[in-house]
């Protein structure tokens, strides 16, 4: 079994989306999401509602298919990483780091004054895209390592 792992959890298809950080474990019941939050409840998936478990390639992501308490199909990503700009995207309930701890949100000067307008939304997904896909290639074997304990355990 794979060691408990700090994660960022996203539940995707519902509104508002969220990003909650906590530490995700596999035992032999299903998946446990620890939110490090402690407001926040944690939120078991048991292995009879879980029904995929896939790690979206070039990204430290893993995606998990389960049903909820209603019987309907719901799709959760584990970021295995900080999720980059995703405050554009959803909301987070992940408390802001002290200041100078995330060197991401420090602007950077362009050099000599190139591109003074500022980001374009084209530069800001090829961004997230080069930081998610290093991200994925530095955590393959924990990602392949996460993916195939879930597997393992469906097939029993």
């Amino acid at each position: 079994m794979p060691a408990p792992t700090k994660v960022w959890m996203v539940p995707l298809g519902r509104s508002p989306a969220v990003e909650i950080a906590g530490d995700l474990r596999l035992d032999d019941d299903g998946l446990l999401f620890t939110p490090r939050n402690q407001e926040t409840p944690a939120t078991r998936i048991g292995f009879p509602a879980l029904t995929k478990a896939k790690r979206l390639r070039a990204s430290p992501v893993i995606i998990v298919t389960h049903a909820d308490s209603a019987g309907a199909k719901v799709h959760t990503a584990f970021y295995f990483t900080q999720p980059p700009a995703l405050g554009n995207i959803v909301k987070s309930r992940t408390p802001e780091p002290a200041a100078g701890t995330d060197l991401r949100s420090i602007p950077r000067p362009a050099p000599f004054g190139i591109n003074a307008r500022g980001h374009s939304k084209r530069r800001s997904v090829r961004a997230n895209a080069t930081y998610l896909t290093r991200e994925a290639s530095n955590r393959r074997r924990e990602l392949q390592e996460w993916v195939r304990a879930i597997r393992d355990a469906l097939k029993t």
